[in-house]
């Protein structure tokens, strides 16, 4: 079941036991749920042997210089290209220029509280909730390093163990080709078994 195209009717027949035959979803929920928290359970290993992996062999490798640079300019001109589309949807669309005063006052507030989050219902009431101080960049970078990888590990916190990753892969790729393969050969069989 390899094929991509059993997504589709799977898919459909979802869809359709989902609205049309309660009673069967009703039944197949406790199956869905297992079938998810098993995903869950593969993501993070497929994660860090992935990335360590990935990154080990890139820096490793003799043409390292060449792909970095690459990945490097492919994604500033990603970065360029999607912020240029946003300032040029938001040019062409003016979003909020329909909103009488009153609105633009009531954003205004709601964008300019700091130590608040405003949560707006439907009726248009805002609710405010006191909520922890305002993360900047550098606490941000500081928080991304883990004080310890194992405790990342058994919390499930996927930024850390991604800044690890990529770290120790860094740290792999320097490494000599006899010591770094046995790793490597551990992390991809890692790797496969996740992924299957």
């Amino acid at each position: 079941m390899r094929n991509p195209w059993y997504i589709v009717p799977g898919i459909l027949l979802g869809l359709y036991i989902g609205i049309f035959q309660k009673d069967i979803a009703a039944i197949l929920t406790p199956f869905g749920n297992l079938y998810l928290e098993l995903l869950k359970m593969c993501v993070l290993p497929l994660l860090f042997s992935a990335i360590t992996m990935s990154v080990g062999r890139l820096i490793g490798s003799q043409d390292a210089n060449k792909y970095v640079k690459r990945i490097l300019i492919v994604f500033s001109m990603g970065l360029i290209g999607v912020s240029l589309i946003g300032v040029i949807v938001t040019l062409l669309t003016n979003p909020g220029g329909n909103l009488d005063d009153s609105s633009l006052t009531a954003l205004g507030i709601i964008v300019n509280k700091s130590q608040l989050d405003l949560e707006v219902s439907l009726t248009g009431e805002i609710i405010e909730e006191v909520v922890e101080p305002e993360i900047n960049l550098i606490s941000f970078l500081f928080n991304l390093v883990p004080e310890n990888i194992f405790a990342s590990l058994s919390e499930g916190n996927a930024l850390e163990i991604l800044f690890f990753a990529i770290v120790f892969g860094v740290a792999m790729g320097y490494l000599k080709e006899s010591y770094k393969e046995e790793v490597f050969n551990i992390l991809e069989t890692i790797f496969k078994a996740s992924k299957s």
